[in-house]
Protein backbone atom coordinates (compact mmCIF):
# COMPACT_ATOMS: atom_id res chain seq x y z
CA UNK A 1 0.00 0.00 0.00
CA UNK A 2 1.12 3.52 -0.70
CA UNK A 3 1.81 5.74 2.26
CA UNK A 4 -0.89 8.36 2.72
CA UNK A 5 -3.07 6.51 0.20
CA UNK A 6 -6.12 7.33 2.32
CA UNK A 7 -5.42 11.07 1.91
CA UNK A 8 -6.30 12.13 -1.66
CA UNK A 9 -4.56 15.49 -1.19
CA UNK A 10 -1.26 13.65 -0.59
CA UNK A 11 -1.23 12.05 -4.04
CA UNK A 12 0.38 13.64 -7.08
CA UNK A 13 0.60 12.64 -10.71
CA UNK A 14 3.95 14.44 -10.93
CA UNK A 15 2.76 16.67 -13.76
CA UNK A 16 2.98 20.44 -13.55
CA UNK A 17 2.07 23.23 -15.93
CA UNK A 18 3.37 26.77 -16.18
CA UNK A 19 2.40 29.82 -18.18
CA UNK A 20 3.66 33.36 -17.65
CA UNK A 21 1.10 35.64 -15.96
CA UNK A 22 1.21 38.01 -18.95
CA UNK A 23 0.01 35.21 -21.26
CA UNK A 24 -2.77 34.24 -18.85
CA UNK A 25 -3.93 37.88 -18.57
CA UNK A 26 -3.95 38.24 -22.36
CA UNK A 27 -5.95 35.01 -22.73
CA UNK A 28 -8.46 36.12 -20.09
CA UNK A 29 -8.86 39.51 -21.78
CA UNK A 30 -9.52 37.76 -25.10
CA UNK A 31 -12.07 35.38 -23.55
CA UNK A 32 -13.87 38.23 -21.76
CA UNK A 33 -14.08 40.08 -25.08
CA UNK A 34 -15.73 37.03 -26.67
CA UNK A 35 -12.73 36.08 -28.82
CA UNK A 36 -11.68 32.49 -29.20
CA UNK A 37 -8.17 31.45 -28.27
CA UNK A 38 -5.84 30.11 -30.89
CA UNK A 39 -2.27 29.01 -30.43
CA UNK A 40 0.46 31.31 -31.69
CA UNK A 41 2.08 29.98 -34.86
CA UNK A 42 5.25 28.08 -34.04
CA UNK A 43 8.47 28.40 -35.99
CA UNK A 44 9.21 25.39 -38.19
CA UNK A 45 12.55 24.19 -39.56
CA UNK A 46 11.48 20.84 -41.03
CA UNK A 47 13.95 18.35 -39.57
CA UNK A 48 13.75 15.24 -37.41
CA UNK A 49 16.55 13.64 -35.39
CA UNK A 50 18.14 10.25 -35.87
CA UNK A 51 17.34 8.63 -32.53
CA UNK A 52 19.46 5.52 -32.95
CA UNK A 53 22.72 7.26 -33.89
CA UNK A 54 24.60 9.43 -31.42
CA UNK A 55 26.67 12.25 -32.86
CA UNK A 56 29.85 13.25 -31.00
CA UNK A 57 28.46 16.78 -30.84
CA UNK A 58 25.14 18.03 -32.09
CA UNK A 59 22.19 16.13 -33.52
CA UNK A 60 22.29 13.91 -36.60
CA UNK A 61 19.32 14.51 -38.89
CA UNK A 62 17.28 11.49 -39.92
CA UNK A 63 15.02 13.51 -42.20
CA UNK A 64 14.80 16.90 -43.83
CA UNK A 65 11.23 17.50 -44.98
CA UNK A 66 10.76 18.14 -48.71
CA UNK A 67 9.99 21.82 -49.31
CA UNK A 68 10.89 22.81 -45.72
CA UNK A 69 12.97 25.80 -44.61
CA UNK A 70 15.78 23.37 -43.74
CA UNK A 71 15.82 21.97 -47.28
CA UNK A 72 15.74 25.47 -48.77
CA UNK A 73 18.78 26.32 -46.62
CA UNK A 74 20.66 23.31 -48.00
CA UNK A 75 20.36 20.83 -45.13
CA UNK A 76 20.06 17.12 -45.92
CA UNK A 77 19.42 13.92 -43.99
CA UNK A 78 22.64 12.67 -42.42
CA UNK A 79 23.88 16.19 -41.65
CA UNK A 80 24.77 16.91 -38.02
CA UNK A 81 23.35 20.12 -36.52
CA UNK A 82 26.12 21.59 -34.38
CA UNK A 83 24.90 25.12 -33.56
CA UNK A 84 21.84 27.32 -34.05
CA UNK A 85 22.30 31.10 -33.79
CA UNK A 86 25.72 30.51 -32.26
CA UNK A 87 24.43 28.27 -29.45
CA UNK A 88 25.85 24.74 -29.40
CA UNK A 89 23.29 22.03 -30.09
CA UNK A 90 23.65 19.67 -27.12
CA UNK A 91 20.74 17.44 -28.09
CA UNK A 92 17.30 17.46 -29.69
CA UNK A 93 15.70 19.30 -26.72
CA UNK A 94 18.05 22.24 -27.42
CA UNK A 95 16.75 22.42 -31.00
CA UNK A 96 13.13 22.32 -29.84
CA UNK A 97 13.76 24.99 -27.19
CA UNK A 98 15.40 27.36 -29.67
CA UNK A 99 12.59 26.92 -32.21
CA UNK A 100 9.94 27.62 -29.55
CA UNK A 101 11.62 30.99 -28.87
CA UNK A 102 11.46 31.97 -32.54
CA UNK A 103 8.59 33.09 -34.71
CA UNK A 104 7.82 32.16 -38.31
CA UNK A 105 9.73 34.42 -40.70
CA UNK A 106 12.75 34.83 -38.41
CA UNK A 107 16.10 33.72 -39.75
CA UNK A 108 18.34 31.32 -37.85
CA UNK A 109 22.04 30.77 -38.48
CA UNK A 110 22.80 27.05 -38.78
CA UNK A 111 26.22 25.44 -38.36
CA UNK A 112 26.33 21.80 -39.40
CA UNK A 113 28.74 19.13 -40.56
CA UNK A 114 28.50 16.91 -43.59
CA UNK A 115 31.07 14.29 -44.45
CA UNK A 116 33.51 15.68 -41.88
CA UNK A 117 33.35 19.23 -43.26
CA UNK A 118 31.81 22.14 -41.38
CA UNK A 119 29.18 24.24 -43.16
CA UNK A 120 27.16 27.35 -42.33
CA UNK A 121 23.85 28.48 -43.74
CA UNK A 122 20.86 30.60 -42.78
CA UNK A 123 17.32 29.24 -42.69
CA UNK A 124 14.18 31.40 -42.84
CA UNK A 125 11.81 29.68 -40.42
CA UNK A 126 8.33 28.85 -41.65
CA UNK A 127 5.15 27.39 -40.23
CA UNK A 128 4.23 23.72 -40.32
CA UNK A 129 1.62 22.96 -43.00
CA UNK A 130 -1.65 21.80 -41.49
CA UNK A 131 -2.48 18.18 -42.26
Amino acid sequence: AMPNASKPWAQSSGVGFFAPASEIRRALDDLRAGRTLSPAPQAYLGVSPAVDEAAPQGVKLAEVVQGSPAQAAGLASGDVLEALDGAAVTGWPAVVTLLRRKTPGERVEVRFSRGGEEWRTTAALGTRAEK
